[in-house]
Formats: C-alpha cells, sequence, structure tokens
C-alpha cells in the first residue's frame, strides 16, 4: 500500500484494512456495512461509512469480482440507439439498477449476429452479474447456450428457450386494441410497414402475425410491406389500391414518423384520407401536427421486471424459464380520425 510521508493513506489507495483501523471494527464489519448488510448496527454502519468518506475509499470492482466471482455489473445489449424508445428503457433500467447496486453497461449490437455473440462473450468474461438483451438478432440456440452459463433475460420476445427469461408485451392485445379502434373509426384496410434491414429480431414475425389475426378478426383486410429499400417505396406501394380507407402502421414510433414525412410531403391529409399508427408511444408519436396513435409500452414494469429476473437468477442459474408478459396500452390522436 502506498502511503504519504505524514503516514496517511493516498487518495485512490484506501483499502477495507485502513476502514476498519480508522473506524475501530474488524475488516470483516467494514465489508458487510459497505455491502449495506442488514447485520451491521446502523451507528456502527454510519461510523464505518463516515470513516470510509473521510478517508476518500473508492470501492475496487476489479478485487471484488476475484472475491464473489462476478462483478456488481449488469450488461444491456441494445440493437441501436437511433430508436427513443431505448432511451426510454435505458433510464429506466439505470434507476431500477441502483437498488440491487448495480452498474448498467451498455453496449449496440447493430442487429448483427457476430457482434451480438461477440458481445455476450465479452460479459461474460467481465463476470457481469447477467445480461438483458433487448430485441436480440441471435437466434434462440445461440441464446440458450449463454443462458446456460451466466443469467440472461430477454426484451421483447417471448419463449426463447430453458433458463432464459423474458419480457415482452402482449402482441395480441395490442394488435387488437389498434384493429378495434381502426373498425370502430371506419377503417377499412391495415398495411403493416416494417424494416427488416435495420431489425431483423423475432419480434417482427410475432408482431405482423398478431397484426394479421386481429384486422381479420376486426373485418380489416391485412398486409404487410418491407421498407428495408425504401420507405418512399413501401408508402408508395401501400397507398396504390383503396388510399382513403387504408391506416399506416409503423412497427415502431420512428418508423411512423417517417410514414407521415411521406404522406404529408405527397400531400395526403393525415387522420382524414390516410391514417397512420406506431407503437411504443415515445415523444415522436405526439410530436408536431396532433402526432400520431401508438402503442404504450410499461417502461417502468418492464426495465422493474427485467432486473428483478437477472438478480433472481443470479442467485439460481438453472430452473424454469418465466415469461413475464406485460399489457399494452392504446393512445389515441387525430391521426386515426375517421376517414372522409
Amino acid at each position: 500500500m502506498v502511503r504519504s510521508l505524514g503516514g496517511q493513506v493516498e487518495p485512490g489507495n484506501v483499502t477495507q484494512h485502513d476502514i476498519a483501523r480508522h473506524a475501530g471494527v474488524s475488516r470483516a464489519l467494514v465489508s458487510l456495512a459497505l455491502s449495506d448488510s442488514p447485520k451491521v448496527a446502523r451507528d456502527t454502519k454510519k461510523r464505518i461509512l463516515t470513516a470510509a468518506s473521510e478517508l476518500g475509499y473508492v470501492r475496487n470492482i476489479s478485487a471484488a469480482s476475484l472475491v464473489s466471482q462476478v462483478a456488481p455489473i449488469i450488461g444491456l445489449i441494445l440493437p441501436d440507439l437511433a430508436n427513443p424508445y431505448f432511451e426510454g428503457l435505458i433510464s429506466a433500467i439505470q434507476k431500477d439498477a441502483d437498488e440491487p447496486s448495480l452498474l448498467p453497461l451498455i453496449a449496440t449490437a447493430s442487429n448483427e449476429l457476430n457482434r451480438e455473440e461477440k458481445i455476450m462473450q465479452s460479459f461474460l468474461e467481465l463476470r457481469v452479474t447477467g445480461i438483458i438483451s433487448v430485441s436480440p438478432a441471435t437466434g434462440t440456440e445461440s441464446l440458450s447456450r449463454f443462458g446456460g452459463r451466466i443469467p440472461l433475460v430477454v426484451i421483447g420476445q417471448p419463449d426463447v428457450g430453458s433458463h432464459i427469461d423474458t419480457v415482452s408485451l402482449n402482441e395480441a392485445q395490442a394488435a387488437q386494441l389498434l384493429a378495434h379502434h381502426f373498425a370502430e373509426q371506419g377503417w377499412q384496410r391495415a398495411v403493416y410497414i416494417y424494416d427488416d434491414q435495420a431489425q431483423a429480431d423475432r419480434g417482427l414475425i410475432l408482431r405482423r402475425h398478431a397484426l394479421h389475426a386481429a384486422c381479420g378478426e376486426a373485418g380489416l383486410s391485412f398486409s404487410a410491406i418491407s421498407a428495408g429499400q425504401s420507405m418512399q417505396s413501401a408508402v408508395s406501394v401501400a397507398m396504390e389500391s383503396s388510399p382513403h380507407s387504408t391506416v399506416l402502421i409503423g412497427h415502431n414510433d420512428l418508423i411512423a414518423t417517417q410514414i407521415l414525412s411521406e404522406l404529408r410531403g405527397a400531400g395526403y391529409d393525415v387522420g382524414q384520407q390516410v391514417g397512420v399508427a406506431g407503437y411504443d408511444n415515445t415523444a415522436l408519436s405526439h410530436e408536431g401536427n396532433g402526432g400520431f396513435t401508438s402503442i404504450s409500452q410499461p417502461l417502468d414494469e418492464i426495465s422493474t421486471r427485467a432486473i428483478s429476473l437477472v438478480t433472481t437468477r443470479a442467485k439460481r442459474l438453472y430452473g424454469p424459464a418465466q415469461d413475464v408478459v406485460v399489457e399494452p396500452r392504446l393512445i389515441v390522436r387525430s391521426s386515426t380520425a375517421k376517414p372522409l
């Protein structure tokens, strides 16, 4: 240990032994107090924390990891940072990770299979407490392989595989909310627009199937178009037949915003001549000209359940997978008013 000439511990080199001597307690008691253990009396804990503050103690995560075999870090893998839904999810996870004293470490995979797997392997080598993967493009076989070695929670896809807990939206209910609303307003045709180049996860298929079924039940015709090459082309194709009774559904609010821009640029009166709806109810859905109808996901609940699943799985890696389903809300705006 490095000390100054005056015998004081230099900042950045303070250990739990130093705190113990300063507070007049054992090193084991210091460890318990710094871990916020309920086994330490309140006055003693306060004295230890005061000593740690006075000495400028900074916890050495690397050293702690060697002892516990895990780091107090939770790996968070996102497809990208372009979608504002992910920004909201990050904020919620950062807040919920505070209680179990976990530090979120964020990485983006750009929907690249090899990159996702490399990130998971890196998190595994860092000995993180667990991983939360949002809408992964990685197949269930690879996910199951990682799930057998580290707590892994998937957000956005249900029923991934053994030992892998999930938190996902009730897609059937969300689709029914949209389809019934469209039918009540007088729309006759729904077109789902997605981008399978920017997003390659299983959620695209699940959402498309849910919308197809719900629109059929509501008496609406349904089709799906990929905007992978050009949003302008996708919107143009969607509007070729029955344009004045059609509502376009973006896979998320980001895509719905692009749809809205193309329609207005082509001179359509959105909400009267054509309808627009999205998913996630992000800030994009309620900005400018009345915004657009969107499905709201309970971010706080998704985050809380995901963190809880990670910490629970960290205590028992093997066991039946927990599939948590959260309920949607339909936020109606002027973009799906009654068609002319």
